[in-house]
């Protein structure tokens, strides 16, 4: 799986990378899009098992819980979405 993620991170432009955190290759996809793109990552997770050092060892920007609503889950995206822009412009 780490390997698709890096070809498409690679060929396609995205404004957030989102990680599932009990994906097999979560790490892996986590180094190769830091390696590849400098997009945000967020990693999905339940909130009441939010694991801060799982997010540090990944390197992740953050989480998106995946026990809210889509409302939430979008509202996320696009904070990160837009912290990308603003980064981009500095």
């Amino acid at each position: 799986e780490s390997l698709e993620v890096a070809a498409k991170l690679s060929k396609e432009h995205f404004d957030v990378v989102i990680v599932d955190h009990f994906v097999k290759d979560a790490e892996q996809i986590c180094r190769n899009a830091l390696n590849i793109t400098h997009v945000p990552i967020a990693v999905m997770m339940q909130e009441k098992f939010a694991d801060w050092k799982a997010l540090r060892r990944l390197e992740a920007d953050g989480y998106i819980p995946d026990d809210r609503g889509s409302e939430e889950m979008m509202a996320r995206i696009r904070t990160y979405s837009r912290r990308r822009r603003v980064f981009q412009s500095v």
